[in-house]
């Protein structure tokens, strides 16, 4: 597995693990940060309240309405961040150790019904378990080599819109719900929708690495 060259600090790695598709595990302390994946590698958080750390960091009253219009907006950035890309650029890993944007497309396609799942569970059961998924099995397992982009992107799209429709129905207080993830513990679903929402930002900026490193 490729590492990234650059060292975060425990604070930053916690903060950077809210905007990934998978929280880090909780067995012991490691601060490198994978920029392959997205995932930072497991810390030693046993004390801390990943549900405190969202409210400390975008406050109580998060603005829902806005939230889910960011969620609803990620596809689209994500389309215009490949414009103009060949498909052999698409399929080009520039970055030694690091995935390619096809296989990050296919990547966040992936975890866009993994991560609709989990929100409907927490609205409509109380405390649900919520399975984990591990991002290098999917690419390893899932064909993303033979996958077609629009078809990603159309499912990223029908389940966004699906989703949302069901999450604009829902009070600030229904926000609060819970569910206990297989490794990250209990998390709101303040914080999945967090999660989910700047999953796409967060892997365009590797996609504009990529780019910068092809000159394209």
């Amino acid at each position: 597995m490729g590492r990234d060259d650059h060292r975060k600090t425990d604070q930053q790695v916690v903060l950077l693990s809210l905007e990934c598709c998978e929280m880090p595990a909780v067995e012991y302390q490691r601060s490198t940060y994978d920029n392959r994946t997205g995932s930072p590698e497991p810390l030693n958080v046993f004390s801390l309240d990943f549900n405190h750390i969202f409210h400390t960091l975008i406050g109580s009253n998060m603005d829902v309405a806005k939230r889910i219009e960011e969620y609803l907006a990620g596809p689209d950035e994500l389309r215009q961040s490949i414009a103009g890309m060949s498909a052999a650029e698409i399929d080009a890993a520039p970055i030694p150790g690091k995935w390619s944007t096809r296989q990050i497309i296919c990547h966040i396609a992936d975890f866009e019904p993994v991560y609709a799942d989990r929100m409907k569970r927490v609205i409509a059961e109380e405390k649900p378990p919520l399975l984990g998924g591990d991002p290098d099995l999917f690419a390893a397992k899932l064909a993303y080599d033979q996958r077609d982009l629009e078809e990603e992107f159309q499912l990223m799209t029908a389940v966004r819109q699906h989703t949302a429709r069901i999450l604009k129905t829902l009070s600030p207080e229904q926000f609060q719900r819970t569910g206990i993830h297989s490794r990250d513990g209990e998390l709101s679903l303040a914080t999945l929708l967090d999660r989910i929402t700047n999953h796409i930002p967060h892997h365009i900026r590797l996609i504009r690495e990529k780019r910068e490193a092809m000159n394209v």
